[in-house]
């Protein structure tokens, strides 16, 4: 599959993310600084916390926390290696 074909199934950064949660790797079940269970889900890759107002990103904790580019891209990448 090259990287058109690849883009077909992971045209957004949404469907590459999703897939991380519904798979475990990210976990976003809750508050990083406050531990609260009640978050919300603020733009792209940020949430925030409805008890203490703090933002945090989805990658907060993971890898991808230092993305310089595409996760879209980076999803190709690891899948040409496996």
């Amino acid at each position: 599959m090259n990287f058109e074909e690849f883009k077909k199934i992971f045209d957004t950064e949404e469907k590459c993310i999703n897939l991380l949660i519904e798979n475990n790797y990210i976990q976003n079940t809750r508050c990083y600084y406050c531990n609260n269970e009640k978050i919300y889900k603020k733009s792209n890759n940020n949430y925030a916390c409805k008890k203490c107002k703090r933002w945090f990103s989805i990658f907060k904790n993971t890898f991808f926390i230092e993305l310089r580019t595409s996760i879209v891209f980076l999803f190709y990448v690891i899948y040409i290696v496996i």
